[in-house]
């Protein structure tokens, strides 16, 4: 708490993002952009950062705990109240190194700016009974079933872990949930077109910044943050990403673009390109020779994408914004590989972005696999016969995956499923590449590489 009795501002920065989700769904770009977050320290900013991936990534654990011990049903509070209670509530279950009677009177002061004196003794009241349970919460009980168990205890979606309990069975699915409550990697790879790889280790090295190989592919390294010199850079201002040595992407991602198999020489067509990660990556695998088509119907992320292939050295892209469903003609037979990078739920990335699983629903996985097909489709004759069409997702959704191919296979006898030319361990038995967060210890990814017949 500030000297004056005001709440710290990563506090009040944590529920205004919170609030801001609830009122319209929006998340990472309030918290890297809000309203509070020009005035907050390094230390502050993460300390937000914390309390608020804590919240969404707890939810429905800390509205279980909260429900019996508050006098007020939680959907009748208002929703600054609600999150002050969750914030409080996860600071308390969460981090038992700090005094509780301090974290108490925090989010009472907090309570006070997000309603009156009557909400904040509310919170004063609920949060005390928390402190007093705090080392000794009981779990759901199983009893409940399965479903319902781990729904609360991993704060998933019900539909969500029913859908992956008839995929993965219940063992895998609790490892997957409790998987993405976990940690994300943060990984980077390394820009041959700027940098060797001698020349990137010697410099995350001299920076004190911890990292190992990637047990995939050659040019990616993992970071280890938790273990970084004070004297460190913070990951968005490491020397080497502003000289394009490197960019931060997923093992998975990364792992994607490699199974496009590019080369030297070769037209490429990006058909879902921005942010620009994969088109940077098969630029750099053709060594800046032959052509690069980035196409987005977003302006402004293509924008980011033209940013990013200036940043990291890539010459041979061209750009094109609409949507691919009607740009496709126009690109008739003109592509050796044509990358299908589709819009998807997100499921496979909900350890990076929490937010996610509070966003959508089982009428968005349908809805999704509709335009699926229809991107994939379009692509079709975008290909060259005797090249290669590849189809991903950073889904976990079998309807937005296999799903989609089979229906593609079906309709479309001039293409077939090709050798996905990746990892073993990656590998389905059908010959898809299918990533796995808790098998992997990567961002969940999808992708199916297609030959166009001769």
């Amino acid at each position: 708490m500030t000297s004056n009795g005001s709440p710290s501002s990563s506090r009040r920065m944590a529920v205004a993002v919170l609030n801001r989700f609830e009122r319209d769904r929006s998340f990472p770009s309030i918290l890297e952009h809000g309203s509070f977050g020009h005035h907050l320290s390094n230390r502050e900013r993460a300390f937000a950062h914390l309390l608020t991936m804590g919240v969404l990534q707890n939810r429905t654990l800390l509205d279980w705990v909260l429900g019996p011990i508050c006098n007020h049903p939680l959907t009748k509070l208002p929703v600054g109240i609600l999150n002050t209670l969750r914030l409080g509530a996860f600071e308390l279950l969460r981090l038992p190194d700090k005094p509780a009677p301090i974290i108490v009177n925090e989010y009472v002061s907090l309570a006070r700016l997000e309603g009156h004196k009557g909400t904040a003794s509310l919170v004063n009241a609920v949060l005390r009974k928390v402190a007093r349970v705090r080392h000794k919460v009981a779990e759901p009980d199983p009893e409940v079933g399965f479903v319902e168990w781990l729904s609360i205890r991993c704060s998933h979606p019900r539909w969500l872990v029913e859908r992956w309990t008839r995929e993965f069975g219940e063992e895998d699915t609790v490892r997957l949930c409790e998987t993405n409550n976990e940690p994300p990697a943060v990984c980077l790879r390394i820009n041959p077109l700027k940098a060797g790889k001698h020349q990137v280790l010697q410099e995350l090295e001299q920076i004190g910044m911890p990292f190992k190989e990637s047990p995939y592919t050659e040019n990616c390294l993992i970071l280890n943050l938790a273990n970084a010199s004070d004297k460190s850079p913070r990951l968005g201002q490491l020397p080497g990403l502003a000289k394009g040595w490197y960019t931060v992407q997923d093992e998975a991602a990364q792992l994607v673009g490699l199974s496009t198999q590019p080369l030297e020489g070769q037209t490429v067509v990006d058909a879902c390109s921005a942010p620009g990660g994969k088109t940077t990556h098969m630029a750099s695998l053709m060594r800046n020779k032959g052509k690069v088509i980035a196409v987005d119907r977003n302006a402004g992320r293509l924008r980011t994408v033209h940013r990013n292939c200036d940043r990291l050295g890539v010459s041979i892209a061209e750009f094109h914004c609409g949507d691919f469903r009607d740009l496709a003609r126009d690109f008739s037979s003109v592509a050796d590989i044509c990358l299908v990078d589709v819009p998807c739920s997100g499921t496979g990335v909900l350890r990076r972005k929490p937010d996610i699983r509070w966003q959508i629903g089982p009428q968005d996985i349908a809805e999704l696999s509709s335009v699926q097909y229809q991107l994939l489709a379009s692509a079709a004759n975008v290909v060259r016969p005797g090249g290669s069409l590849v189809y991903s997702t950073c889904s976990m959704e079998r309807e937005e995956n296999h799903g989609v191919i089979e229906l593609f296979l079906q309709r479309y006898a001039n293409y077939r499923l090709a050798p996905a030319g990746m990892p073993p361990s990656t590998v389905t038995d059908e010959g898809y590449f299918w990533c796995l967060p808790h098998r992997h210890n990567t961002d969940g990814a999808f992708a199916a590489r297609l030959t166009r017949k001769l």
